[in-house]
């Protein structure tokens, strides 16, 4: 049972927001990360195993009350920052998914999240870098600030640095200061709890000294925390350590099962320490794995979601391809065998710390067959047939243990290969499939390279038809075929055009008294009518209007003019491009590409007996160019600005040419 403490803890992480998607049905949580998740994302958590993500039930799973403080603690102080650093900086093309994104979407961002590491903060490499993060690893464990220690961890900071003045590790220091959450933190994250200092103390010890006698009990008890686990898991009891009680083994009554796996347990016994924890460890995880199946079960989802579908410990990138081989075949063991294997490792456990001998192996009665124990001897990493159980200091065992280190190099380095081979079996793939797309893009710039040069011809024509078209005469614009006589005052200049038509022997004579011009003109002048319509719609027929220019003007009047239409020009490009940076060219983008154009139709008109053609040519083009940009269904204000930048260019070396 908790304390009303824990159970308010516990209350208080449920209503927090899942640390992965931000659903608000908060029910796992993981103790090493400190981050509370919900139900979804539990399953996409359980594909990396535990030894990645260690979760929790808030409700059903069995929880240290000391754990439950630990990651109410460290989620309070927002440590979800640590592991997705990278998002709240801008420095990765990843996005947090939402609570509605598809499952897909949610599953590779757990993955890159735990298992690559991709959001967190990357490790140093330099030795300098890394001794100063050890020792403000020392300085911080002195403080009540976990979540700091939890970042200095991820950054590299090694748990078991000694000082190098007093020899203490950090679980010393945080053992001498009485600051559980640290204690609890660096033992999760693999503090050495066997570690002695100058003065040969262990950190229970230094609790125990400086008066922290609780914290000093808790710290003896990670001691056992591995086998109170299997004992927990097997009848929900563990050691009763405060009474001298280190082992709690539960009685087993299958007595036929425990005859067959004899020689399983004396295989267990010869194993060397380093193979035995690593079999302790596998079976923490396994178990670990089965109390999360079940406490799935048992939820509201399982009936209506998708639950966990790995059937075993999935590998881990860390270890040899034979040990996650046997990992995988503990998910193979019945119930009653898999208890039985955590009552052999508890019973050997117990051996060997009270220094007992190993049990005397009986010769054997019978032949029996390798694969009868096949599951129970590989888990174990050595054979165990009854011929083969040979005490551990004997040459036999010895060669035995180094045909299997072999074995394992070789699985590994086969399995390398063909993850070797199947990558490049995929780059391969994408390599032809980039090709293909690199000779489409190519076919398809061909083609509109053609099509843009088509259309620049097309434009410089039709610029060329407008600057050589005349204005029509205004004795074109009639509404009926009737004679209509100019005003007096303009007549004289009809008159004059009359005469210079006649000069240069262009057209038939205009006679103010004959009938048959009259008659004969009828059909001409309905055509010039067509014809001024048109020119009235074209968006070019600024350019038209270059006859009307007086030819009194000399030349320092028209360069007032051209002076007065550039500082006009020149207003409306700085309006522009002060749309631009304030980001509101969506309402006058179309309006200022307008009256840029407008005031460079103006200027044309009285510059174009001047200026080469090539460079009215060259100033129409980046007009037309802004106008497109400004026109676009999508704006980009960049090349917008760009674009009137252009312009603003092409217009000064006009004037500077004219001037």
């Amino acid at each position: 049972m908790y304390t009303a403490e824990a159970l308010d803890l516990i209350t208080s992480l449920e209503q927090k927001e899942c640390d992965d998607c931000g659903k608000r049905e908060v029910e796992w949580a993981s103790v090493k990360k400190g981050t509370v998740i919900c139900s979804e994302c539990f399953c996409f958590h359980s594909y990396l195993g535990p030894s990645v993500s260690y979760l929790r039930h808030l409700r059903k799973s069995a929880w240290d009350e000391e754990h439950i403080r630990l990651v109410h603690a460290l989620n309070s102080s927002n440590t979800n920052m640590i592991w997705e650093s990278a998002l709240y900086e801008g420095s990765t093309k990843f996005q947090k998914p939402l609570a509605q994104d598809p499952s897909h979407i949610k599953e590779q961002f757990v993955k890159e999240k735990y298992e690559k590491m991709t959001f967190q903060p990357k490790r140093g490499k330099d030795e300098d870098l890394e001794n100063s993060l050890n020792k403000q690893l020392i300085a911080c464990v002195r403080s009540d600030y976990a979540h700091v220690t939890l970042r200095l961890i991820a950054l590299g900071a090694d748990v078991n640095f000694l000082d190098p003045e007093t020899g203490d590790t950090p679980l010393h220091v945080a053992a001498r200061d009485g600051n559980c959450n640290q204690v609890e933190l660096l033992f999760l994250y693999g503090a050495d709890i066997n570690a002695a200092n100058k003065d040969g103390s262990l950190p229970y010890m230094v609790a125990k000294d400086y008066n922290h006698i609780q914290l000093s009990n808790r710290i003896y008890d990670f001691f056992f925390y591995t086998f109170d686990r299997f004992s927990f898991f097997m009848c929900n009891r563990k050691a009763d350590h405060r009474n001298n009680q280190d082992f709690f083994i539960p009685e087993v009554t299958e007595k036929q099962f425990l005859i067959k796996t004899k020689d399983s347990r004396l295989a267990i016994s010869v194993l060397p320490k380093g193979q035995f924890f690593d079999l302790c460890e596998d079976a923490f995880d396994e178990t670990v794995r089965r109390e999360n199946e079940v406490n799935w079960n048992m939820t509201k989802w399982a009936k209506t979601a998708k639950g966990p579908t790995n059937l075993f410990l999935p590998s881990t990138t860390h270890m040899s391809a034979a040990r996650n081989q046997r990992r995988q075949k503990l998910a193979k063991f019945t119930p009653i065998q898999f208890t039985i294997l955590l009552i052999d490792l508890i019973k050997d456990q117990k051996r060997r710390i009270n220094g007992d001998p190993l049990p005397i192996q009986e010769a054997p009665r019978t032949q029996r067959k390798r694969n009868e124990y096949a599951d129970y001897d590989e888990v174990a990493g050595i054979s165990c047939s009854p011929t083969s159980g040979i005490l551990p200091n004997s040459q036999s065992n010895t060669v035995d243990e180094l045909n299997g280190r072999i074995w394992d190099e070789v699985l590994e380095m086969k399995e390398r290969l063909l993850n070797a081979e199947s990558m490049v079996l995929t780059v391969t793939k994408q390599n032809e499939e980039l090709t293909k797309l690199v000779h489409s893009l190519q076919a398809q710039n061909i083609n509109l390279n053609s099509e843009l040069i088509s259309f620049r011809d097309d434009l410089y024509n039709l610029k060329r038809t407008n600057m050589t078209r005349r204005m029509p005469s205004p004795l074109a614009i009639v509404e009926t075929p009737e004679r209509i006589l100019p005003p007096a005052g303009i007549q004289h200049s009809f008159s004059r055009r009359d005469s210079e038509d006649r000069v240069d022997g262009g057209g038939a004579r205009w006679r103010s008294n004959s009938n048959d011009r009259r008659n004969s003109n009828d059909h001409k002048m309905e055509k010039k009518v067509e014809r001024r319509q048109d020119s009235m719609l074209e968006s070019s027929s600024s350019l038209s209007r270059s006859s009307q220019i007086p030819n009194s003007l000399n030349r320092e009047d028209v360069k007032n003019r051209v002076i007065q239409q550039s500082e006009k020009i020149t207003r409306h490009i700085k309006a522009l491009l002060q749309h631009g940076h304030n980001g509101n060219l969506d309402e006058n983008a179309s309006h200022g590409a307008h009256e840029i154009a407008c005031a460079i139709n103006s200027l044309i008109t009285v510059l174009l007996p001047y200026i080469r053609h090539e460079k009215i040519d060259s100033l129409t083009d980046a007009v037309v160019l802004l106008n497109a940009k400004c026109n676009s269904p999508i704006l980009d204000s960049m090349d917008i600005i760009e674009a009137a930048q252009a312009v603003a260019d092409k217009l000064r070396l006009i004037i500077m040419d004219f001037c």
